[in-house]
């Protein structure tokens, strides 16, 4: 007894049947399986086995591994119509029917006395025949309830979403985070379960990344985000739970192991000196005393800007971050709409922008804002075009435009180098085109622009 079974696991008992066995020591929140095999005299075992596989009781932090739990759990539906899912680490509940109840429910949580919180990501749509759409559209009685039992018999609803509280989505594919609370007074083993009643037909509902933890004293801060992204700077923001009034931050290159540590007074910083074009990796913790810190938040990954001096080859799957497609005369107040000529084109073969010829033409490149550190160093600004297909006629220019606040304004004087009509390369030529930068301090903006009144080049940058 005890010994290791050939390919994993271990021997509990070798006896007569009908006896009770008990496997201790077992780890929470864990899969076993265990089986009974016949042993003949000589010490021959049954090619056949009687087997069962259970799951022991979570505790917190409660982790829900779809892949793991996936048979341990209870998820479906009231009525026939619809299917639940393994998706993403999460379930898929849908197509909603009307009247229909849709659940997920845990297996049995040993949970102490404590204050008890749910965090989850949530997505809705609706599906059309000409394509999906967020769900944003909540009705009367459309409910997401959350509840918890004792008995498997009576259930307790602690938090409810619905109309008053839907979240909103920017695209059909957004998914939301969400918390929600509640507290646990005794030491009773309990089921949590999500149950969602919708009304409106045709509704998708992912529920994903579901996990349980105790709410602590001094609480961990959420909604970590990087914004203003420009060359080696970055600002993270966040949003507190407690009543902290300080933050330790962590930053560190995706591929490093070491973070570097600073301390923030409000809910933002400032990240500096980061290195260009690179995958950055951070987190925040609440400091509620000089004793006291917080778990971790999430960790998010971004990529910095580009420092100067930097080479864009554009070999990646898409359109780097930071560049943007534009449309828009150039006047002393410049207003862009979003680009419809210039496209991103991605082959086995080839990725590059390509501009297709429509007439009139004012397409715009922008390029990312970078940070120029000394006026006194110049800079040369190199590009290549490519023209893949010529037609007749045509009056396209080029302008390089340099927008000296960041890229907030583009004006006519901000012109430094225009590469005529008759510079372009022909049909199936490519040109390499060189301007020099000079006196540039604080964020650029450079915009490459294609203007005419007739377009005849089907170029490439």
């Amino acid at each position: 007894v005890g010994d290791e079974i050939e390919g994993g696991g271990k021997v509990l008992y070798i006896g007569k049947a009908g006896v009770n066995v008990t496997a201790e020591n077992l780890e929470p929140n864990k899969v076993y399986y265990f089986a009974a095999f016949s042993k003949d005299a000589n010490g021959n075992y049954s090619s056949l086995f009687a087997g069962v596989d259970v799951i022991t009781n979570g505790v917190l932090p409660y982790q829900f591994l779809v892949e793991d739990m996936y048979n341990f759990i209870t998820c479906g539906r009231e009525l026939e119509g619809a299917s639940v899912d393994k998706k993403i680490n999460g379930f898929y509940f849908g197509p909603a029917i009307a009247g229909n109840e849709y659940y997920l429910t845990t297996q049995w949580l040993d949970i102490a006395p404590s204050k008890v919180r749910l965090v989850f990501d949530m997505n809705m749509y609706i599906w059309g025949r000409f394509g999906s759409n967020a769900y944003n559209e909540w009705v009367d009685d459309e409910k997401l309830l959350f509840e918890y039992t004792t008995n498997e018999t009576e259930w307790t609803t602690f938090a409810t979403i619905d109309k008053t509280n839907a979240p909103q989505y920017a695209t059909f594919d957004e998914f939301v985070n969400r918390r929600v609370e509640f507290e646990k007074t005794d030491d009773t083993p309990i089921k949590i379960r999500v149950r969602w009643l919708p009304v409106t037909g045709q509704v998708r509902f992912y529920l994903k990344d579901l996990r349980i933890e105790e709410k602590k004293e001094c609480d961990y801060p959420v909604d970590l985000k990087a914004i203003d992204v420009v060359g080696d700077q970055a600002t993270l923001t966040w949003e507190q739970q407690g009543t902290e009034t300080q933050w330790v931050i962590n930053w560190k290159l995706q591929s490093d192991s070491v973070w570097t540590e600073v301390l923030a007074d409000s809910r933002s910083y400032k990240l500096s000196g980061l290195p260009g074009r690179s995958v950055i990796e951070a987190r925040v913790a609440a400091k509620c005393s000089a004793e006291s810190q917080s778990d971790w938040s999430n960790v998010i990954s971004f990529t910095s800007g580009y420092v100067l001096p930097f080479t864009e080859t554009f070999d990646e799957a898409s359109l780097p971050a930071g560049w943007d497609l534009k449309e828009g005369a150039l006047t002393d107040s410049t207003e862009f709409t979003e680009g419809v000529n210039w496209v991103w084109f991605s082959t086995w073969r080839m990725k590059t922008l390509m501009l297709n010829p429509t007439s009139p033409l004012d397409s715009w490149v922008l390029f990312p804002a970078v940070n120029f550190t000394d006026a006194a160093v110049n800079y040369n600004l190199s590009f290549t075009i490519t023209n893949a297909m010529q037609e007749e006629g045509g009056d396209e220019v080029i302008k390089i435009v340099v927008s000296k606040d960041g890229g907030k304004t583009f004006k006519a004087s901000d012109v430094v180098y225009t590469v005529a009509n008759a510079d372009l390369p022909g049909d199936g030529d490519t040109k390499t085109y060189t301007t020099t930068l000079k006196g540039l301090e604080g964020s650029v903006r450079i915009g490459l622009l294609v203007t005419g009144t007739t377009a005849a080049k089907t170029l490439m940058l």
